[in-house]
């Protein structure tokens, strides 16, 4: 089974080779990017969910909407930073970093989380809120923003899908990308095998995201001390960006690791090392 060049037809909408096009009475129209309607509606739905979190705490809403654009902005530019790190080992004369930090598409989510984490931590700073509250806050926004974005890279076929499928994986979790934007061509003569599929590892990020959306959704009013979930966040996700790297096609060339298990390496321990303690501390309390 394929995903592209599955054609979807849909008011008037349909889904080819990345691209929505729009047709009207029979003729085509104009296309977009899949990946950018898709981000686009991520960055509206992050901005949304944030916004009534605000409202709930009865929090200054200019402050939300100031910064959704500055993380948006920062992780869009910590993402092709890390993204251009990450495929140093495809770097030519001709082709090194700029080319795809400025060129080459790819984003990375650790490089952008990062960028936006310490711009973000700096502006609530600055605004006098606390980063750690806000941060907890966001967490449910931030979980659907990137089950959204993983969609996109599913729908167009964007290259970061995993490696090839050994076992009989049904569809959509393992499936071919003949038309999607990153040449298919070179997977079929990466494995010499013309019906040669792959991990559908987009859709399962996505899948993973929307579960922890709901479950960050459904305890954003529990009585948790303040940071507690975005560390909790952060322990979910390295651990499902731990195990999926094993899958996907990025290169392991940080100590063995990708960079992406690297860096969940060292997430994952500063997070457990702060929830152990704070259990502890709790423990210590409960019983003087």
């Amino acid at each position: 089974m394929t995903l592209l060049p599955a054609v979807i037809f849909l008011s008037g909408c349909s889904v080819s080779g990345g691209k929505f096009r729009l047709h009207y009475d029979g003729a085509y129209w104009a296309d977009f990017s899949v990946f950018g309607v898709l981000f686009f509606l991520a960055f509206l739905m992050a901005n949304f969910v944030l916004q009534k979190e605000f409202h709930r705490k009865k929090l200054d809403p200019l402050i939300s909407d100031t910064l959704v654009v500055i993380t948006l902005i920062a992780g869009i530019a910590g993402a092709r930073l890390f993204y251009a790190l990450e495929m140093k080992s495809s770097w030519t004369a001709g082709a090194g970093f700029w080319y795809f930090f400025l060129h080459k598409g790819g984003l990375t989510f650790y490089g952008g989380a990062a960028a936006a984490f310490v711009l973000g931590f700096l502006y609530l700073w600055k605004k006098g809120a606390h980063p750690w509250e806000v941060f907890d806050l966001a967490v449910p926004a931030v979980s659907l923003a990137y089950g959204i974005g993983r969609i996109g890279c599913f729908l167009s076929g964007d290259g970061c899908y995993g490696i090839r499928c050994a076992e009989a994986w049904p569809a959509p979790l393992c499936m071919a990308f003949p038309d999607g934007v990153y040449p298919w061509q070179k997977i079929v003569e990466l494995y010499n095998d013309p019906g040669v599929r792959v991990f559908n590892t987009p859709l399962m990020e996505s899948m993973y995201a929307f579960l922890l959306f709901s479950l960050f959704w459904g305890i954003r009013r529990a009585n948790l001390p303040i940071g507690m979930r975005t560390v909790l966040f952060t322990i979910l996700y390295s651990v499902m960006r731990f195990f999926i790297e094993f899958i996907r096609r990025n290169p392991s060339d940080v100590f063995g690791w990708t960079q992406a298990q690297f860096i969940s390496i060292i997430l994952l321990t500063v997070s457990l090392s702060f929830l152990i303690l704070y259990i502890l501390k709790s423990w210590i309390l409960s019983k003087n």
